[in-house]
């Protein structure tokens, strides 16, 4: 997955300097913890797009449950007839649970 969005190079550095003198060691070297402030960064832009999209997609729900089309879509829902399918024909042998 190529991403569009630039990586801030100084995001990647403090990234780095936090790995390499943080308090569970990474490595001994500078430049693996560099390399995995370069790989969590490239993750963490695709995570952010991803989050983007799942809030967009809320937002645009939330509208469509405001909007009257989904009131009156819920309003002509067939209501179900409960007392039918516990105690009409062919409910003898079904399991509605403990």
């Amino acid at each position: 997955m190529t991403t569009t969005s630039k990586i801030s190079k100084r995001d990647v550095m403090n990234r780095a300097w936090k790995i390499y003198k943080g308090k569970y060691k990474y490595s001994d070297s500078f430049a693996e913890c560099l390399r995995r402030a370069w790989e969590v960064e490239k993750e963490y832009v695709i995570y952010r797009a991803e989050q983007a999209a799942i809030e967009a997609e809320k937002e645009r729900l939330a509208k469509w449950q405001a909007s009257e089309e989904y009131k009156v879509a819920m309003e002509n829902l067939p209501k179900a007839n409960l007392y039918d399918y516990y105690h009409g024909e062919g409910s003898r042998y079904r399991y509605f649970g403990d």
